[in-house]
């Protein structure tokens, strides 16, 4: 499969989570939340562009927070 490239969104907010950053940015009224390594750093309001696997993507319910795929 090809990379998705999102050339710019808004980091929102970081969470350290164990061995995981957790990144949290903003696409338009979007909020996507990213899973790096905790080694990634970046400071909220920075933009920063993203790529990602189509396969690896999950997507979660905002309001029950179950899994949708």
């Amino acid at each position: 499969m090809e990379n998705v490239k999102i050339p710019e969104v808004e980091v929102y907010v970081t969470e350290l989570v164990g061995h995981y950053n957790i990144v949290s940015v903003k696409l338009g009224d979007t909020l996507l939340k990213i899973r790096e390594d905790k080694s990634f750093k970046v400071s909220i309001g920075e933009k920063i562009s993203i790529d990602f696997e189509e396969d690896k993507l999950h997507f979660f319910d905002g309001v029950s927070g179950n899994r949708i795929s």
